[in-house]
């Protein structure tokens, strides 16, 4: 009973790994991409300032979204092959994409002054981020193990 226990442990949090959400080390293979992860690395700050901003100010959305990204991958992490997986996870990513915004937008209310260019410095990024994606999709992705499509 202990070694299940420790083995769904170990399971549960592979879904929130760093190599899982921002490198290409999920399952199945056939859903890879070279060098992408689910979530783009500059999404990582505002993601953890949204959960701040969640569990100080708003009780009730917090604990709806943050109760949402703790459930979402239990029955992912009940399962014995390709942990973590990219479908079983999809339920976590409209929470994590509305934290991620609620810390855009605190960041952004907390900036008034300078929010023009750090509008212009995240757009450059995210700008960069989707062309790198695109890039690695469709240049990379058919000759990064092809036997998959």
């Amino acid at each position: 009973m202990v070694l299940y226990s420790i083995q769904f442990l170990q399971n549960y949090f592979k879904h929130f790994s760093f190599d899982f959400l921002f490198t290409d080390q999920g399952f199945p293979v056939r859903y890879k991409i070279p060098n992408i992860g689910l979530l783009y690395l500059f999404e990582l700050p505002f993601l953890l300032l949204g959960i701040l901003v969640l569990l100080k100010d708003s009780k009730k959305e917090g604990i709806f979204l943050l109760g949402w990204m703790v459930l979402a991958p239990l029955g992912s992490a009940l399962t014995f092959d390709e942990i973590p997986n990219f479908q079983r996870t999809l339920l976590i990513f409209p929470a994590s994409t509305i934290i991620t915004g609620i810390g855009l937008i605190r960041l952004f209310s907390q900036m008034r002054a300078k929010s023009y260019w750090m509008t212009v410095l995240l757009g450059g990024i995210a700008v960069y981020s989707l062309f790198f994606f695109i890039h690695q999709y469709y240049v990379h992705g058919p000759w990064y193990r092809p036997w998959y499509i």
